[in-house]
């Protein structure tokens, strides 16, 4: 692959997107810092997404559009672009999205200048009407955490949304990430990230996440978007939860020399632990209080957890 003389890739995977993908688009082309690569990989949109990619392609050379034969998953679409990233920094971005003018040129320099994994801003939702929603609070700044296995932990015990997927990476370190086309992929590459390098938030809200869609059953739909076909509707969720944990596990024994056996030993079993709580035993408890408490004070717990969000941890 030839030398690329920009510092930063944009990697777009996208699949019938049609609604939003000039909005998205343009945001980027929009920003005040120009010298990027922008790639765009379409999982063979069946709507007028490819059309629209494809005069955005001719009228600006840095952009690069590729059409896949078939449909192979968001999994797949997202490794395809990381893939020819050869740039030092690599920034993820969904055809539904949008970004702040600023973006690039306030979080570019800091990655650039640190020694840092990831860096990314505050973000905040798009909601489905198109009304601007919810600002973020999901701040994963690991900068004054210098073990990795501390990193590690002070990550998966906050994790929520991952809208801090959506930064500036180090290319290499999520090149180097454990990948593997499952429900929650993004939280398993952002837990291996965090044991090799820092994260750190800028304090701007530059990211616009969009909801596009409401799901019945969040876990069959993300797995049937993820490997690119319909998953069977007797999939237990219970199953695809476990799997979820076990390549969490798994990834803790992948490209970590820097870990003794003993330490992945450990966080094995507390990955274990904060995962058990959050999937089985917090959704089983909150269910036998709701059928105790009256649905009023039912409510009344409920924002309480949701505005000290430490008490789940």
């Amino acid at each position: 692959m030839a030398k690329n003389p920009f510092l930063l890739t944009i990697g777009m995977p996208v699949y019938n997107e049609e609604k939003y993908i000039v909005e998205a688009i343009e945001s980027l082309l929009s920003q005040t810092y120009k010298d990027f690569t922008f790639f765009i990989s379409d999982n063979n949109s069946t709507d007028k997404t490819s059309e629209i990619c494809q005069n955005y392609a001719k009228e600006d050379k840095r952009i690069i559009y590729i059409k896949h034969p078939k449909n192979k998953g968001s999994f797949f679409n997202f490794k395809y672009v990381l893939d020819r990233a050869n740039t030092p920094f690599f920034m993820f971005c969904g055809g539904h999205d949008k970004w702040h003018p600023q973006f690039i040129e306030k979080l570019l320099p800091i990655i650039e200048r640190e020694n840092l994994a990831l860096v990314y801003p505050k973000s905040q939702e798009i909601k489905i009407d198109g009304t601007v929603g919810e600002i973020y609070e999901d701040n994963y700044t690991t900068t004054e955490i210098n073990k990795s296995a501390d990193r590690y932990l002070y990550f998966l015990r906050r994790v929520g949304k991952c809208n801090i997927f959506h930064g500036i990476w180090r290319t290499r370190i999520l090149k180097n990430c454990y990948l593997k086309p499952v429900v929650g992929f993004d939280i398993i590459i952002l837990a291996h990230a965090a044991l090799m390098g820092k994260f750190k938030q800028q304090k701007d809200i530059f990211f616009f996440r969009r909801t596009v869609r409401k799901e019945k059953n969040k876990y069959l739909e993300q797995i049937s978007r993820i490997i690119g076909k319909q998953h069977r509707k007797n999939t237990i969720v219970f199953l695809l939860k476990s799997q979820f944990i076990f390549e969490n596990i798994r990834m803790l024994y992948q490209k970590n020399s820097s870990i003794s056996i003993a330490s992945k030993l450990l966080l094995s079993i507390k990955t274990i632990h904060i995962w058990a709580i959050r999937f089985y035993i917090k959704p089983f408890s909150i269910k036998i209080i709701k059928k105790i408490l009256p649905n009023k004070f039912y409510l009344i717990l409920k924002n309480k957890i949701k505005t000290n969000k430490h008490l789940l941890r």
